[in-house]
């Protein structure tokens, strides 16, 4: 394969990797190169290691050298990150299901090629607002995905949902739109009206669902947007909960941002320092807010009315 930018209409050619997504890339984001490859250097030190590990189910694992960094995806394959993140080399399982590939390459691959290349990776997802773009963070499984969802459905433009990237601006962070997608688990698929079984799995063992952003979804905002406001997402399983929104002192929202990051277990030496920077930079800049509520699929609109009368407020306020 000759070396071509990394682009997601560019993923019809290596074997096994469709063109999901034409004329959308992970360009706007990254400038890594992709290239098939038939041999890796030692994997290093493990620092990740995540999904099922029982005997025979996938497993992925993240390994760091000085020659860069390997995740190893059982029945997936392997992949390859040089230290600058602009060359990654991949070696696919036989059979490897065509979303499983996507779905590693676009998630933590191109995640881990951006923190090597010193680029700031909110877990977040995005809508624009005003101009801006307001990202909701939460950890995995919290339902950020599902609010975003509720946004998209609400008609808001969409940036992205689980990894917001964030470029420095000559005033504020700047974020850039990703893959105009939206992973929904098959129950909050149904609680927007829609059967799941109508679109491809996220991950071939999992029921989670890839649904492309489209007239029934939202809207796709591309390009880069001043970065408005971060909404930390707490959701509670108790029905006493009170839907409140909190600001954060810099100092709290510091701690809240990096926590917030994306993979924040694999970023190590220079990494952190420029996490640490950046979540600095951010909670210094733009309001950062706690949203407290009692987390069920018929007090999506109120959650979502309430970011979008807090964002309104900051507008006004010009903070």
């Amino acid at each position: 394969m000759t070396d071509t930018p990394a682009t997601l209409t560019a993923l019809g050619h290596p074997p096994g990797i469709p063109r999901l997504l034409p004329g959308d890339t992970w360009a706007q984001v990254s400038e890594a190169v992709l290239h098939e490859a038939c041999c890796f250097p030692a994997p290093g030190e493990l620092l990740r290691q995540a999904g099922d590990l029982a005997e025979g189910s996938p497993r992925f694992c993240t390994f760091e050298s000085p020659k860069g960094v390997q995740l190893l995806v059982r029945g997936i394959g392997r992949f390859w990150v040089d230290p600058s993140g602009v060359d990654i080399r991949y070696q696919l399982e036989d059979g490897c299901p065509e979303q499983d590939a996507m779905h590693v390459l676009t998630g933590p691959v191109i995640g881990m090629a951006m923190q090597l290349a010193g680029k700031v990776v909110l877990h977040a997802s995005g809508f624009v607002f005003g101009g801006l773009a307001v990202a909701m963070s939460a950890p995995s499984g919290m339902g950020k995905s599902t609010l975003c969802a509720a946004f998209g459905r609400a008609g808001y433009r969409l940036m992205a949902d689980d990894m917001l990237v964030l470029d420095a601006g000559p005033d504020r962070l700047v974020a850039r739109s990703y893959v105009p997608q939206i992973k929904l688990w098959d129950d909050s698929v149904g609680a927007f009206g829609e059967a799941a079984d109508g679109f491809v799995p996220v991950l071939s063992w999992i029921e989670k669902r890839k649904v492309l952003v489209n007239d029934r979804w939202g809207t796709v905002a591309n390009g880069a947007f001043p970065l408005g406001a971060v909404y930390m997402l707490r959701p509670s399983s108790s029905p006493e909960t009170t839907l409140a929104i909190t600001a954060l002192a810099p100092a709290q929202a510091v701690l809240h941002v990096l926590a917030g990051m994306y993979m924040p277990e694999t970023l190590r030496g220079a990494r952190s320092v420029a996490a640490l920077d950046a979540a600095t930079r951010i909670a210094n800049s733009v309001p950062v807010r706690v949203v407290s509520y009692y987390r069920s699929f018929e007090n999506l609109p109120a959650i979502r009315d309430a970011i979008v009368r807090d964002a309104e407020g900051i507008a006004c306020r010009g903070e």
